[in-house]
């Protein structure tokens, strides 16, 4: 009776990200931005090799892969200590680790946003105001004074209580980046107010300049030696290098954060497997590099096969292309011929007819943009 019961439970659950293929009939999937050119070779051979230690529990501490990842960031010009890194079961897995530790009272998060920004802050009964970042109206993002005159304003009106603005760089649905001086003007805010900025950076690997637009770039700035107080930066393994079943995300802080963080977290959230295929990721920057480069054609060609047909597109930074249309089941219709897309209509903000195509192949975006074609065609049909 009790696993009859427990099947009801999780029947009546209600999915609302991307990458759903477990229902069946899926053969191309483009609702998940994952990286088209898949894990790298090398780290799938570490994870692999790593077999004979996965009867052991992983290092609690994550001393190697922390040490790898100061290492590597030190090359790429960010001084990020190892004490200022914490890695976790994906970056969703270390958001709401987060929001338990420093629990803030009140929070401002982009809309349209990742849903489990909101479900984080609710986790601790934050009150949760809205941050515009892009108009549904002219599909295109607010531009940089507005978004920061927001934040002023939330900040002004903030009574004596703990607050968080939650930045997505590139924001995610739409691909929208900002500069790295954006960013610095924002943590500025925070800092005069005393707020903390979490900053996810998740999408960021996708663009040819993330590095020059990061926010880890306030690590090496005048007055912040060693690490900037109240900045959150996360980022992930999983969209870059195509982890998403092995779960890899970290997070970057001042060490009181971390440790804060650290201490509410189950020892072991980090597998074997997915240490060592990260720490064979941190080798792969020629890797992301052409995958930047590449992303940046398909998507290129992906909104200009989308936008011929009608759709009115975002211009995207990232490894996905969000669109609108006049075709209100497209998704579903698409689903039918064996097509996945990301329905948007749940994001605030946006509503029904707003869709998200990941960047694949050639022959994905080829297939994607005939059978719409298709689609439109029958629609012409009926209507004739």
């Amino acid at each position: 009776m009790m696993e009859h019961k427990n099947r009801e439970n999780v029947s009546k659950y209600t999915y609302v990200h991307g990458g759903d293929i477990f229902r069946g009939g899926i053969d191309l999937d483009l609702s998940v931005n994952i990286n088209p050119f898949g894990m790298p070779e090398s780290a799938r051979r570490a994870a692999a090799e790593s077999m004979d230690r996965w009867e052991q529990y992983p290092d609690a501490l994550q001393r190697n892969l922390r040490n790898r990842m100061s290492e590597s960031l030190r090359q790429e010009g960010f001084p990020v200590r190892t004490d200022s890194l914490l890695f976790g079961n994906g970056a969703s897995d270390l958001l709401y680790s987060i929001f338990q530790a420093l629990r803030p009272e009140r929070v401002l998060i982009p809309i349209p946003g990742f849903s489990e920004y909101r479900k984080a802050a609710e986790t601790v009964g934050a009150e949760i105001t809205g941050l515009p970042v892009f108009s549904a109206e002219s599909v295109s993002p607010y531009d940089d004074d507005a978004v920061l005159a927001a934040v002023r304003a939330f900040a002004e009106h903030l009574p004596p209580v703990s607050g968080m603005v939650i930045l997505c760089n590139p924001n995610n649905p739409d691909g929208h980046v900002r500069t790295f001086d954006f960013v610095r003007r924002i943590f500025g805010i925070c800092q005069k107010y005393g707020m903390i900025l979490l900053v996810d950076e998740s999408f960021l690997w996708f663009c040819t300049d993330g590095k020059e637009r990061s926010a880890l770039s306030l690590w090496r700035c005048a007055g912040h030696e060693p690490e900037p107080s109240g900045l959150i930066v996360l980022n992930a393994f999983t969209k870059i290098f195509a982890m998403a079943g092995l779960r890899l995300g970290f997070m970057i802080a001042d060490p009181v954060i971390i440790r804060q963080t650290e201490e509410l977290r189950q020892p072991w959230s980090v597998s074997v497997p997915a240490e060592e295929a990260g720490i064979a990721c941190l080798a792969e920057r020629e890797f992301v590099r052409k995958t930047s480069g590449e992303i940046q054609i398909r998507r290129n060609e992906l909104r200009s096969r989308l936008t011929a047909l009608g759709m009115r597109c975002a211009e995207s930074f990232a490894d996905f292309v969000l669109f609108r249309t006049e075709i209100r089941d497209l998704g579903d219709r698409l689903q039918k011929k064996g097509i996945l897309i990301r329905d948007c209509s749940n994001y605030a903000g946006l509503g029904e007819g707003w869709y998200r195509a990941a960047v694949k192949t050639q022959e994905s975006c080829e297939r994607l943009a005939a059978e719409i074609g298709a689609i439109k065609k029958e629609n012409a049909e009926k209507d004739a």
